[in-house]
């Protein structure tokens, strides 16, 4: 019995797919400490909704921590009247922890329907982040991911969330076709998939497709009034072919990708635009607990 232990805890460790999981499983820890931090001094939020977001927040994690220990998969999870279907339970947790808890994607605007561009919507639970706090925005999520896109469609029908308009594209800077880029490793993980080669290339073990493209200026083309831009590395390409359209947006916030598309996406070039769009803006780490310069990072822009 001992032996058959070892040989399953040796199995266990030397899993490229375990250690894959474990160190995004310590991202999750972190962004949770993170959280209670964002928690305290949220000032959109009362008391009694910090602690509804907190206790969450703890008891996902807790859930995803006996998954992971037992290996027992949950594909669905209800929260603040919401009911949510995804692939992977792990990565439900850090969205819930990222949208909720950080607030990384809260939004300034004071109209009471905004017109929001949400580019990498997922499987929706940025669209249920926004419509929690602007039931009567206007929003139009963009996912490349056609399997994606089938539990975006749902969630977003499931909880009856209306003036939700779903397009399959992946936003870049043309319009055509592009490659793109799921890890195999991690099977049911939208946060894998990419359209930066050199991403690709570098870690390998990548399964590469040809998706349907679109440049953000034509997703700005009948206006927005905000734009959300989660598009692995993709994001300095796709503000480049939307710089006459950004003129017109009052705030937009980005997850930016340093190590991806690394060519194409650098920081000089988002800031440019930024810049010439007329927009101040603000760049902070929200998630890991020791920063590092390469880090993943949100950037806040407002017209100035």
């Amino acid at each position: 019995m001992v032996k058959f232990t070892r040989v399953r805890i040796i199995r266990f460790l030397s899993s490229y797919q375990i250690f894959s999981i474990l160190f995004i499983y310590w991202f999750v820890v972190q962004a949770f400490i993170r959280s209670i931090v964002s928690l305290l001094i949220a000032t959109n939020y009362n008391l009694s909704f910090r602690l509804s977001v907190f206790i969450l927040e703890a008891r996902f994690l807790l859930k995803a921590s006996y998954g992971l220990l037992f290996r027992k998969s949950f594909l669905s999870e209800k929260f603040l009247g919401y009911t949510m279907r995804f692939t992977n339970y792990l990565e439900f947790v850090l969205l819930f922890i990222e949208m909720f808890g950080i607030q990384e994607y809260r939004l300034h605007t004071k109209k009471k329907r905004p017109i929001i561009v949400d580019c990498g919507s997922g499987w929706g639970m940025s669209v249920l982040y926004f419509k929690h706090f602007y039931p009567k925005a206007r929003i139009i999520a963009v996912e490349a991911n056609k399997d994606t896109t089938t539990f975006l469609r749902e969630n977003i029908k499931r909880n009856n969330i209306r003036d939700v308009t779903i397009r399959t594209a992946f936003v870049c800077g043309r319009k055509g076709q592009h490659s793109f880029y799921s890890f195999k490793t991690l099977g049911g993980w939208s946060v894998s998939d990419s359209g930066a080669t050199d991403f690709a290339d570098t870690l390998g073990n990548f399964t590469e497709t040809w998706v349907s493209s679109l440049p953000l200026s034509t997703l700005l083309r009948h206006g927005a009034d905000v734009v959300k831009l989660d598009i692995e590395g993709m994001e300095a390409e796709a503000l480049e072919s939307a710089q006459k359209e950004l003129e017109h947006v009052v705030e937009v916030v980005i997850e930016y990708h340093p190590g991806m598309n690394e060519k194409h996406n650098r920081f000089m070039q988002i800031r440019r635009v930024l810049k010439n769009a007329g927009m101040r803006f603000s760049v902070v780490n929200t998630k890991s607990l020791f920063p590092k310069k390469d880090d993943l990072c949100m950037i806040y822009a407002m017209r100035a």
